[in-house]
């Protein structure tokens, strides 16, 4: 192999596999060197250096199927210091660049055409990428090769992957933290909401719970299967005091009619309390009420009211109106009645708690 030392400048160039002639100059004398083969070496003890308006650097196979590479600076005319450093395809440069790098130091990378593997970043043992990034489903995996398509980011945890997902681009459901899939556990948007999404929430060790699908939810507090809207509490045979979601209904006669009912656990007794309001429709008349009863289910019987319903308080403009506490099969009733030929508008707020024997 011939081995050509050259200690300044050099501007060759050479096709493999054909001999050309190479102008060096040799301690500042210019000479010519012939019969360079594709397998010989030139070495330079000295700075390489390409001194054009664009040099660049292309990689030509002999191989006409071969891929082309080239390697250079793009410049823009501008006679400015803002030029990039591309690296891309082809045989022509400036074409179909992968990778730039602008004066800064600043990085662009851009595959040709969209895979699911399009850029893996590795560790020094080969084995699963430390960042994996899928250009097709837009979406980026760490320490995975399988990140979950829809999300943005997927983290390997171990038996289960955790993603990071873009639920929307509007205000609401901007971003969810993901299980697995995503579908969504917890959320923030963009309004500063916090959320759950088809998933059970858990703060603060165990003490504090939101329940539900996103249609219909339940708070406990030391409470973890809250029921209506709220439940305080979780006792061994004392399940807890519950508030009840608040209750609507118009009665456009004077017959009895169910605000809100609750059914009841068989071998329990039930503390009940319902405050309740009404007004005609056009505002003439308007009631108001406070009541509590004791009802209980023993022995796979039916709901029993214990004694009758305690009124709290009653006050109505029109004598006709009615609420009170009534039960029917395993259910306790708040029921209202309204006055004939006039239509009104009820809401009621249902607590209780229970005790189980």
């Amino acid at each position: 192999m011939k081995k050509i030392l050259i200690p300044a400048f050099l501007l060759l160039c050479f096709v493999a596999g054909f001999a050309h002639a190479v102008l060096v100059q040799v301690n500042d004398v210019p000479a010519i060197v012939t019969t360079l083969t594709a397998t010989d070496a030139v070495t330079f003890e000295a700075a390489f250096t390409l001194n054009l308006a664009d040099p660049a650097i292309v990689f030509d196979p002999a191989t006409a199927t071969d891929t082309e590479f080239w390697m250079g600076i793009t410049e823009d005319a501008g006679g400015d210091d803002d030029d990039t450093f591309q690296v891309g395809k082809g045989i022509v440069k400036g074409t179909t660049p992968f990778f730039t790098w602008n004066k800064d130091g600043g990085f662009v990378a851009q595959v040709l055409t969209d895979a699911v593997d399009a850029y893996q970043f590795m560790d020094a043992d080969g084995g699963a990428p430390i960042i994996y990034i899928d250009s097709t489903n837009e979406t980026v995996g760490f320490g995975t090769v399988s990140p979950i398509t829809g999300s943005v980011i997927t983290v390997d945890g171990g038996t289960k992957e955790r993603s990071i997902a873009s639920l929307s681009s509007d205000d609401l459901n901007a971003w969810s933290l993901s299980d697995n899939d995503t579908t969504g556990v917890i959320g923030v948007s963009n309004s500063t909401q916090f959320f759950g999404v088809g998933a059970n929430l858990l703060l603060a060790n165990g003490e504090f719970y939101i329940v539900g699908d996103g249609a219909s939810s339940s708070i406990g507090v030391k409470n973890a299967t809250p029921a209506g809207a709220l439940t305080i509490g979780d006792g061994t045979k004392h399940d807890g005091y519950v508030f009840r979601d608040p209750a609507e209904v118009q009665t456009p006669a004077n017959a009895q009619t169910t605000l809100d009912n609750v059914t009841l656990l068989d071998e329990n007794t039930y503390h009940f309390e319902a405050y309740i309001v009404g007004v005609q429709s056009d505002g003439t008349d308007r009631a108001s009420y406070h009541i509590v009863a004791t009802v209980f289910r023993t022995g796979a019987g039916g709901a029993t009211l214990q004694g009758g319903v305690t009124s709290l308080h009653s006050n109505e403009s029109n004598g006709a109106l009615d609420a009170t506490f009534t039960v029917d099969t395993n259910d306790i009733r708040v029921s209202v009645t309204g006055i004939a030929a006039e239509t009104w508008e009820w809401g009621c707020t249902v607590q209780y708690m229970n005790m189980s024997n």
